[in-house]
């Protein structure tokens, strides 16, 4: 906060809620003080506040055909859809097209109007399976985690190659 226009006046500056700043005056005759000589009073910076629902995407195999998006805004306005892994994944309006396996990251934003605030993105993940990997496999759920995550591309051809071994430029 800072010191307002006038003595003994408070301002502080906020951006939640809608709500752009509250100022708080304080005028006590004398040495007495009570909260009754307290006013405060704020103004709206007319945005309301909004927030997205865009639920969690299922894991995909590589080959599967292309699938639709579905999130919902507070407000009702439209959500738009980006890819932040676009060598694994890419969005077109509310399509995802799978290109590799590996980790998808979809992030659903909305970026407000003249009485809507911005929303906080939402980010869901989910894995492109890999083509060699089977759910009966050992480490099944760690190598799809290790894969959600970025920490490994499996050995190419959208494999993981379980039976090779490892090396450094894979790791």
């Amino acid at each position: 906060g800072v010191a307002g226009s006038q003595p003994n006046e408070f301002v502080h500056v906020q951006s939640s809620a809608g709500i752009s700043s509250v100022t708080l005056t304080a005028d006590a005759a004398g040495s007495s003080f009570s909260m009754d000589d307290v006013q405060i009073s704020y103004t709206s910076s007319g945005a309301v506040p909004q927030t997205i629902t865009f639920l969690p995407l299922s894991n995909q195999t590589v080959g599967s055909a292309p699938f639709g998006l579905t999130a919902a805004a507070s407000s009702g306005l439209a959500v738009t859809f980006t890819s932040s892994t676009p060598s694994i994944c890419t969005v077109s309006g509310i399509t995802v097209t799978i290109l590799l396996s590996g980790g998808c990251a979809v992030t659903a934003t909305q970026v407000g109007d003249a009485t809507y605030a911005p929303a906080n993105p939402v980010k869901q993940s989910f894995t492109v399976l890999f083509a060699d990997v089977l759910a009966a496999d050992p480490f099944y759920d760690a190598i799809n985690l290790f894969a959600q995550r970025g920490i490994t591309a499996g050995c190419g051809n959208n494999d993981y190659c379980p039976n090779d071994n490892v090396t450094r430029a894979q790791m």
